[in-house]
């Protein structure tokens, strides 16, 4: 936690340092870390007060650079490409809204993830080299983490699809975390306290008296039970369905895949995904740059059902324009580690003439 009196932040766009620019037409700035598949982002809003000197917009495509901290030192929250202005009034605002996926060309050379491509990607194509394949096209730097890199993937149709999307269906069938950050492209295994190259990242530990307000959501309508998936032989055109997990509900996968290695990884992302969702934490408390989309989270002195460990899924940092920093976290249970030993079974089934 941070132990910092005064907040500050630093604001660079295309290398140019802005930050006084910013700070002296500041109404609110937040900055959100999340690990869902939509990308984190940078919201800042200004106050026009000057008719003489207004705000102007940033060109699209501007890259900005963010940092946060205390007393005058700093932590690179990350690089946004700004791809929204909004400017309304009256009193006259301007809003800034940028992305750390790239949705429009960068002037250092980094293109739209939403540009549509058709491509064949041979069967045993690993991930981490579609990855690498990916984000060097579109001017980032490719990183997998180790459990996923070598995963051999089957024949997959790229038809007309951006990669964005391309590589989003790819997260939700492996339950990877799938991120743009800081130019790089990130494509890692979710809920699991390490980063993208495997090393434990900082463990956070909150007290009950740090909070200035908490709420944990359980859902028992939520319950993971049973995934249920399908894949086809086409030698001995049978249909194979596969199961994960144990009793009710039964949830079922329509889509229908190629081979059992991708059915059962399916079925057992979506089966770790329900378990995460029946149990969900949110805080807010004094902002601290060191909280982080995915480390691992330890609460002390909390109500006695408020389980104790968590992950965390998505930060939102926001400072005002009175000097104020607070942050919001939401947070999942960790990873169940008895997943691994729950029953896998796999029958074939004719397929109906």
């Amino acid at each position: 936690m941070s132990t910092g009196i005064v907040p500050n932040f630093a604001l660079i766009a295309n290398g140019s340092d802005i930050t006084s620019v910013v700070q002296a037409n500041l109404s609110s700035l937040t900055m959100t870390d999340a690990t869902g598949y939509e990308s984190d982002s940078l919201v800042i809003e200004l106050a026009s007060t000057d008719p003489a000197n207004p705000i102007r917009k940033p060109p699209t495509g501007a890259e900005l650079s963010l940092f946060l901290g205390y007393d005058g030192t700093t932590i690179n929250m990350g690089m946004f490409v700004a791809d929204e202005v909004e400017i309304r009034g009256w009193p006259e605002v301007v809003t800034i809204r940028a992305r750390s996926a790239i949705y429009a060309p960068t002037p250092a050379g980094k293109t739209d993830l939403q540009t549509q491509y058709t491509q064949v990607w041979a069967a045993g194509t690993t991930i981490g080299v579609l990855v690498q394949t990916i984000a060097k096209r579109h001017g980032l730097a490719g990183s997998t983490s180790s459990a996923l890199a070598s995963i051999p993937l089957p024949h997959v149709m790229q038809d007309a699809e951006s990669d964005l999307n391309l590589l989003t269906r790819l997260a939700q069938q492996y339950d990877a975390v799938l991120k743009v950050a800081n130019g790089q492209l990130l494509f890692y295994a979710r809920a699991t306290g390490l980063s993208v190259s495997g090393q434990p990242l900082p463990a956070i530990t909150v007290q009950a008296s740090q909070a200035s307000s908490f709420g944990m959501n359980e859902q028992t309508r939520a319950n993971a039970g049973t995934v249920v998936a399908c894949y086809h032989v086409h030698k001995t055109a049978q249909k194979h369905v596969v199961s994960v997990g144990q009793g009710e509900p039964v949830k079922r996968i329509r889509q229908h895949f190629p081979d059992q290695a991708t059915a059962l990884a399916a079925a057992k992302a979506l089966l770790a995904q329900s378990i995460r969702a029946q149990t969900r934490l949110t805080l807010s408390l004094e902002g601290d740059p060191a909280f982080l989309a995915e480390a691992p989270l330890t609460l002390s002195g909390f109500h006695p059902d408020v389980p104790t460990r968590w992950v965390i899924t998505q930060v939102d940092h926001r400072l005002d324009g009175k000097g104020g920093y607070l942050c919001t976290i939401s947070a999942q249970l960790p990873n169940d580690p008895t997943l691994s030993q729950y029953q896998t079974d796999d029958v074939a089934e004719p397929v109906s003439s």
